[in-house]
């Protein structure tokens, strides 16, 4: 019986010295909150008041993203993890077909809309979730009569995502609640991660297995697909990024096979991992020092695309009434491969 008690007195030990951290500080410039969740070589820091934004990942004591230079500038979608709902990338002239509805939005990428609704509005927090082997935080957005987001995109639903940091990878998990709802939610989700060159790119690999590319006409998809061979949208077997100018939609990804990025000075990989809801990525290199990849559940200008009959290569996600949709993606932080 003593030794019993000895084993699981240490074992509980361990599992404290092992388990992760949560915590919570203020940021007097801005007025945001920021939690801060470590576990293992992970130290993940998140703002829900900022569009539930993960601002920085650091791996094994390494900035991986463009962080703000200070959290005022956070708002927005040009630092960390923005979250991209209800519509991914951009809608043409910035108008939004949503059922026998056109939702007019305020232009602002040229005569289009950019990146949804949720990027710079503050969640509320849910909850906080410590194991002995991951940390996570979740937060939700309530669309309803009297927000700007609702306004929008005026479907009842509730928006979620959970993070949850591991020793060696960070997840959103996303759920679309609309299990109140009388009407359906069409829907895309994306993340819009700012990943850091951390070395000259001729050093940077990046390896998308995509079936196709999206042909676009002013970066915006046709619904027509192109094949990938023998063009320099051609990931599937691992590119360097230097000299690659790329702001395009692919499709075809399956989780069976992830994209993935080799730092290959600093002996770092990023691989992508996701659902099967996450059928589309867009990647953006056309910027010196970082670069996007994008994991997202639907094409670019999803909702005109599907209204317009071009379903298949849309993939615009419904959650119906009296039901819920949910998703994830994965960063898993490990060595690269030669």
């Amino acid at each position: 019986m003593n030794r019993l008690w000895t084993w699981l007195l240490l074992a509980m030990g361990t599992a404290a010295m092992n388990g992760g951290e949560v915590t919570e500080e203020f940021d007097n410039q801005s007025g945001f909150r920021i939690y801060t969740l470590s576990q293992g070589d992970i130290i993940a820091k998140i703002v829900p008041d900022a569009g539930f934004n993960v601002s920085s990942i650091r791996f094994q004591g390494r900035e991986m993203l463009r962080t703000p230079p200070t959290f005022n500038e956070l708002p927005g979608f040009l630092y960390g993890v923005p979250i991209l709902y209800p519509t991914p990338n951009r809608v043409r002239d910035g108008k939004l077909r949503l059922g026998e509805e056109t939702i007019t939005y305020k232009p602002n990428n040229g005569p289009n809309f950019l990146h949804g609704l949720v990027h710079s509005v503050p969640f509320t927090i849910g909850d906080i979730l410590k194991t002995a082997d991951s940390v996570s935080l979740s937060a939700y957005l309530v669309f309803d009569a009297g927000t700007a987001w609702y306004a929008g995109f005026p479907r009842r639903h509730t928006l979620q995502v959970k993070v949850t940091v591991t020793g060696d990878a960070v997840r959103w998990t996303y759920e679309v609640d609309n299990s109140a709802g009388s009407e359906p939610v069409p829907f895309g989700f994306a993340l819009h991660p700012w990943f850091l060159d951390q070395s000259p790119r001729q050093q940077v690999r990046l390896t998308v297995p995509a079936t196709a590319l999206m042909q676009s006409e002013n970066l915006l998809p046709t619904g027509k697909l192109v094949d990938l061979k023998g063009t320099k949208y051609d990931l599937r077997d691992g590119k360097i990024l230097e000299g690659v100018m790329l702001d395009d939609v692919y499709i075809g990804m399956k989780p069976e096979h992830p994209a993935r990025i080799d730092y290959l000075q600093e002996k770092i990989s990023i691989t992508l991992k996701a659902s099967a809801e996450f059928t589309h990525m867009v990647v953006f290199t056309e910027q010196p020092g970082h670069f996007c990849v994008e994991n997202q559940t639907c094409s670019t200008d999803a909702h005109n695309l599907d209204a317009a009959g071009v379903k298949e290569p849309a993939h615009l996600l419904v959650a119906k009434p009296h039901t819920t949709a949910t998703g994830w993606v994965e960063f898993h932080f490990g060595k690269s491969s030669p």
